[in-house]
């Protein structure tokens, strides 16, 4: 009887314990749901609105996660996947949560099973170690010297976005670009290519500068607005006697004492000047306010000045300029200049800073609309950060779902030679990495399971290349056609969904911190 009972009660723990695991999975795997749509060129875009009613249309991911709100911590659990692979690699968000969500839907059926967490988290992890090891086999080294590679995987990005020839040359000007800031500059290259999205005007009419676009108006009409070789300086400090030089109140009794605080304030300001000319500066963007009488003394030297340009605008500046933003016009030198010729679009509004060989690049991208001009800068956006890790790795894999596919069936092979509970949760983890195509091809309007047939057949015959033709149906070789990933995004993406589903896997209840004294 005792025998019977401790049976019964380990019994009764294993279901609680089994209730709380698939109560777990199932609110996670309601994120995957929601976002799993977005995935490949064909995907749906989303409608969110915030609170204060502000609408956001987008078929990214990473910015669907980012603005939902989950209050469930399994949910936010893959939220989290999503920031990490965002932060790591910039790219391959709905690839981690589809891989995630899938995970956990097994995980549901496995416990059902009767297959011990243990168990379960083994053979997902296993099941990880085949996939980087196929990742590594699977990679395919891009020619330095041949970009044909990467003008075509940056085209097959952009794919639904722009049509035909302007496709071909708008990923010919980001793969140009990406190639320029990776060969010129050391780090941060992502940051050096930036976007200028233009509503109201043709889509096709985009365009790769050498320099950078400056909303801003000059603060007196006298000052120069087209300089063929200007020096320029950047601050970030207001450009005024009483920020700078003077913080605590002024308190004068007589007219004597006022005419000499005016005296002083005006040598102050002529100071600042003196010490911008000397510099050799012709051209100064500030981020703060500058004074007006020192906004006239700067004019009447024939030196061009902006107040409250952005901070954004001041880093690029920095970046292209190869220069620091100064903060103390008392340490100004020469070196603290960079050269660039400065030209005026009054009707628009802009200064166009460029320079030759800059480091810095800005796309101008054009869109009839608001809506389409945002859609195209988002697009454009994955596809700078695509190319430019491309061009940094030097490797790629298959794309369109091969890469998936082909990991899949070595893991399934890897698997029959488990002779331990593991084998199932293997097979399982590639039932989980065929998700991938399979969504791809559902939200391309094909049939996912003659889709899935159709990819195992040509893996099973060495077509390791093999991946979905989202266009006509059917297979194509993605690396011929150049749909390609960049194999640290895959990577990441499997090792983050392995690692978020074993967690959920290995969390038997949840307990409130206040109850635990």
């Amino acid at each position: 009887m005792n025998q019977s009972t401790i049976t019964s009660k380990d019994r009764s723990d294993f279901d609680g314990t089994r209730q709380i695991q698939q109560r777990n999975a199932a609110a996670a795997r309601a994120v995957g749901d929601i976002v799993t749509s977005t995935l490949g060129p064909n995907g749906m875009e989303k409608m969110i609105v915030s609170d204060n009613g502000e609408v956001t249309i987008t078929g990214d991911g990473s910015t669907v996660v980012e603005q939902l709100a989950f209050e469930n911590p399994f949910a936010r659990l893959i939220a989290a996947v999503s920031e990490d692979q965002q932060a790591a690699v910039s790219d391959g968000t709905t690839t981690a949560i589809a891989i995630t969500t899938e995970l956990l839907t097994s995980v549901e059926t496995l416990l059902e099973q009767g297959i011990h967490p243990t168990n379960v988290v083994g053979g997902f992890r296993k099941g990880n170690k085949v996939a980087q090891e196929a990742i590594d086999e699977l990679s395919h080294r891009l020619d330095p010297n041949d970009g044909q590679m990467l003008r075509q995987a940056v085209a097959s990005h952009l794919t639904g976005v722009v049509f035909g020839n302007q496709r071909t040359d708008l990923a010919d000007l980001i793969a140009t670009a990406a190639e320029a800031v990776v060969k010129e500059a050391e780090a941060e290259h992502a940051d050096r290519i930036a976007i200028d999205t233009r509503p109201g005007q043709w889509i096709d009419d985009f365009e790769l500068l050498s320099g950078s676009i400056i909303e801003k108006t000059p603060m007196r009409p006298s000052m120069p607005t087209d300089l063929e070789c200007a020096d320029v300086l950047l601050v970030d400090e207001p450009l005024e006697v009483g920020e700078i030089e003077h913080d605590s109140n002024v308190t004068v009794d007589t007219p004597d004492e006022y005419n000499e605080y005016l005296d002083w304030e005006e040598r102050a300001q002529r100071g600042q000047v003196d010490q911008i000319l000397a510099a050799g500066a012709d051209v100064v963007f500030c981020q703060k306010r500058v004074d007006d009488r020192i906004a006239n003394l700067l004019s009447e030297e024939g030196v061009l000045v902006t107040q409250f340009t952005v901070k954004p605008d001041l880093e690029f500046l920095s970046k292209l300029l190869d220069i620091r933003i100064v903060g103390d016009l008392a340490d100004l030198g020469a070196t603290d200049l960079g050269q660039a010729s400065i030209r005026r679009d009054d009707d628009a509004g802009l200064f166009y800073v460029e320079k030759t060989d800059a480091t810095a690049k800005t796309l101008v991208l054009r869109g009839s609309t608001e809506s389409v001009a945002k859609t195209l800068e988002n697009n454009v956006e994955e596809a700078v950060d695509l190319a430019i890790q491309l061009v940094v790795e030097g490797r790629v894999v298959s794309g369109a779902g091969a890469t998936e596919i082909e990991i899949a069936r070595r893991v399934r092979d890897e698997a029959t030679l488990n002779d331990s509970r593991e084998q199932i949760a293997m097979e399982a983890f590639a039932d989980a990495l065929e998700r991938v195509p399979e969504v791809l091809a559902r939200n391309a309007g094909f049939d996912p399971i003659d889709t899935i047939t159709d990819l195992r057949a040509a893996h099973a015959n060495g077509e390791t290349s093999a991946g979905i033709d989202v266009t006509h149906g059917g297979t194509l070789d993605a690396l011929e056609a150049g749909i390609v990933d960049v194999p640290a995004i895959k990577s990441e993406a499997i090792t983050s969904a392995t690692e978020a589903a074993n967690v959920v896997v290995s969390i038997d209840d949840i307990l409130p911190a206040r109850e635990l004294a």
